[in-house]
């Protein structure tokens, strides 16, 4: 692998789990997003959120892309949103792989519910309300994760995703 790969996707797509795998696969280091700004300000993202607002987390992302100097070649998980400011995206396509893990919203939902994970978004909502959230975000941001280099289906087993990771950091 001579450059880094990026993930992206809905929230629930796997983008953290896989970007573990893929690192101890390919005996790199991983760089998770929202992971670094929680560790920058201290704060856990739902805080961040619930604080100061979705706009000022936004800019936490761009920050990231601004301080973050890629040395070596490494796996990168980014928060579901990341790629909704296009600046973000291109600094993503300047210096990495991009793929693009596509699940539908409610294959996300049931993933999400299942791992039982806070998700800042969805967490004071119905059932009803979350599913609908998350096709009102596939819709958004579908157009922009299509614009990655590659595109997986994330439904698929998580060694078949890793597998089919593993071959696209390999010509990466």
């Amino acid at each position: 692998m001579t450059k880094s790969i990026s993930l992206v996707g809905l929230m629930g797509s796997g983008k953290s789990t896989l970007s573990n795998l893929l690192s101890a696969k390919l005996g790199c280091s991983v760089m998770d997003t929202d992971d670094w700004i929680e560790r920058h300000t201290g704060l856990p993202i739902h805080e961040i959120v619930s604080t100061f607002g979705w706009d000022y987390f936004r800019n936490l992302e761009r920050e990231f892309c601004q301080k973050f100097n890629i040395e070596s070649p490494l796996i990168i998980a980014t928060g579901g949103g990341f790629v909704v400011r296009e600046e973000n995206f291109k600094w993503l396509t300047d210096w990495s792989t991009t793929v693009y893990l596509h699940i539908s919203p409610e294959f996300a939902l049931h993933r999400i519910d299942k791992a039982q994970q806070s998700r800042p978004l969805l967490d004071a909502l119905t059932l009803n309300q979350r599913l609908s959230l998350l096709k009102e975000l596939y819709t958004e941001r579908h157009p922009i994760y299509n614009r990655c280099n590659f595109t997986l289906n994330a439904e698929l087993p998580q060694d078949e995703v890793l597998a089919q990771l593993v071959k696209i950091a390999s010509v990466s």
